[in-house]
């Protein structure tokens, strides 16, 4: 169809930007740079200045032609010529009387291991690059920043869910069968979301993570799909997918997004379904993560490794490579919102099982070989963050809290009576200005002033992190540590584990080499003898109980004011 038209353009011909196509314009005083994906094969393309300002125009038009835009622009027609038959080459743009609108090719969805590309010693990025470039998008998140823009949102549209996972971290949630559930708060309405997504494009933000909750449970679902698609932001859909048939499911994928991920927590159903505590869930789940794939839409299953299921980690891998699905494994355990420990206290794998973890190549705690270790010197980091919550991306809650991240809940306003763009605009990243860490600010400013103190945060400024040969090995989630102790620049007992683990197991491979001899050998009591202080690893409850503030649940409810919590004290008969 649009092939015609590229053997010999003719100016009159209209062409439209295809729904499938997610971008962001981001100007300066000195610099314009685009960035763009096609949802269909993943594709992210970057554009500057001359190219970016010819994109901008087309962005501003229903319909364009080249004649009208080398008009507007001032700009040779052949080569605007030339740049549209690129485009419509890659399936970018369209012409208006093609009877076949969506040209986007039919993409194969190979099975493909995200946990190397998505953990790093800066920690996990929900609303992370996802496309064909994510070196080149780390460096334009970087940039972005810089210029005071905001990259990407995560949005817990609801906490309600159909399952009842035993390490659920949403506020109010049950963990063990007679626990109460608090998960109904006072949700965001539609008019409110479809104002705040205004907000958010006009801020920068390109990138967008939308989890609960179970998403599907909202009736309003569909209405934002199609809002965030006119929106042309880039989004990732988390859902368990049990809600779901194929007409639903067909009908998401006209909204193109960009990634749907689903969690099935072991290769085997009934494990699956014993950590859901719904029936069935593992065969509704893959059913759906199937028919998302038909569908033509990217699809990746996920599974966070527990005490039970962590043997099962490489069957699951070999699962999804089997049913040719996109994958990540996660080993970061965590606390509920509403300060629940139970996750932590009953759930973490076993020493033994995250150091034979750290030594398998495909798992994302891997310590690399013995010429190439995968870790790093803390010193020669100071000054830096961590991670990029609240400079590259923020959160908001279902009931509208704003956050520098789902697992960092520290609340900086509320979309229902706060102005998020005013909120980032007056930070210190918003303003372009040097962030400094400041703990009264941090805990009693106003909302621009505590983002800015945490935005200030760097590697130094944290509790004792850094001091420890572990240290080095750390992918440190200030987040957890929150949730855990109270306090985000404490260590938390999940990281200080994963990273003692892959200090030992980088120990072992340099006095053993090979994976069977370590095994032969293994003698937990030696280790535990020679490495004891690694008390997070040998003895978590210890550890956990050390750390843990004993006003933990008052600070939760001060600094991050899950409605949640509030229901739960005032059934448990406590007014803290």
């Amino acid at each position: 169809m649009i092939n015609k038209y590229i053997i010999g353009l003719d100016y009159l011909i209209m062409f439209k930007i295809n729904p499938y196509i997610y971008t962001q314009v981001y100007k300066t005083r000195d610099k314009v740079r685009a960035v763009l994906e096609n949802a269909l094969d993943q594709e992210y393309l970057e554009f500057e200045d001359d190219t970016a300002l010819l994109w901008d125009a087309m962005l501003n038009k229903i319909n364009f032609n080249s004649i009208q835009l080398a008009q507007e622009l001032n700009k040779p027609k052949n080569e605007i010529e030339k740049f549209i038959k690129e485009l419509a080459k890659i399936n970018i743009i369209s012409s208006t009387d093609d009877k076949i609108f969506n040209q986007g090719k039919n993409k194969k969805n190979d099975a493909k291991n995200l946990s190397n590309e998505r953990f790093s010693n800066g920690g996990y990025l929900e609303p992370a690059p996802g496309g064909s470039n994510i070196l080149e998008e780390y460096d334009l998140m970087e940039w972005v920043t810089k210029n005071g823009f905001l990259y990407s949102t995560g949005w817990e549209l609801t906490y309600r869910c159909n399952e009842r996972c035993v390490h659920c971290f949403n506020p109010g949630a049950s963990h063990v069968e007679g626990d109460k559930s608090f998960r109904k708060v006072d949700e965001v309405d539609t008019k409110k979301i479809f104002e705040t997504l205004d907000k958010l494009k006009s801020l920068g933000v390109f990138r967008m993570l939308l989890t609960g909750g179970e998403l599907f449970l909202r009736k309003d679902l569909f209405e934002i799909l199609h809002y965030i698609n006119k929106l042309r932001i880039s989004y990732t859909i988390f859902t368990n997918g049990t809600l779901l048939d194929e007409e639903k499911i067909k009908k998401i994928s006209n909204f193109y997004p960009s990634r749907v991920e689903l969690s099935i927590y072991s290769s085997k159903a009934k494990d699956h379904d014993e950590i859901t505590r719904l029936n069935n869930s593992w065969q509704k789940t893959l059913e759906s993560a199937k028919l998302f794939k038909k569908y033509n839409m990217t699809t990746s299953l996920k599974m966070i490794a527990m005490k039970n299921t962590i043997n099962d980690v490489k069957n699951f891998e070999e699962f999804c490579e089997q049913n040719n699905f996109e994958y990540s494994v996660d080993h970061s355990m965590s606390p509920g919102v509403d300060g629940n420990s139970f996750p932590i206290k009953n759930l973490l794998p076993k020493a033994k099982d995250l150091i034979m973890e750290s030594l398998r190549p495909s798992s994302p705690l891997y310590v690399g070989t013995i010429e190439k270790p995968k870790k790093y010197d803390p010193k020669n980091h100071i000054g830096e963050p961590v991670c990029g919550a609240g400079r590259h991306t923020m959160n908001i809650t279902s009931e509208g809290n704003i956050s520098p991240c789902n697992s960092l809940p520290l609340t900086y306003g509320n979309i229902k009576n706060d102005n998020i763009d005013e909120i980032w605009k007056n930070s210190s990243v918003g303003k372009k200005e040097k962030a400094k860490y400041n703990k009264e600010k941090s805990l009693s400013g106003s909302g621009s002033e505590k983002l800015s103190s945490w935005q200030g945060v760097a590697r130094g400024d944290y509790d004792v992190c850094g001091d420890f040969k572990r240290c080095g090995w750390c992918q440190k989630c200030p987040g957890l540590a929150y949730l855990e102790t109270g306090s985000e620049l404490k260590p938390s007992t999940t990281n200080c584990r994963n990273s003692a683990a892959r200090m030992i197991a980088y120990d072992l491979l340099k006095d053993h080499k090979t994976l069977a001899e370590i095994l032969n050998k293994y003698d937990e009591t030696l280790l535990e003898k020679k490495y004891n202080l690694e008390t997070a690893l040998w003895n978590p409850l210890s550890n956990i109980e050390k750390q843990k503030d004993p006003e933990l649940r008052s600070i939760i409810r001060e600094r991050t004011k899950p409605t949640a919590l509030e229901k739960l004290l005032k059934a448990e008969g406590l007014n803290q």
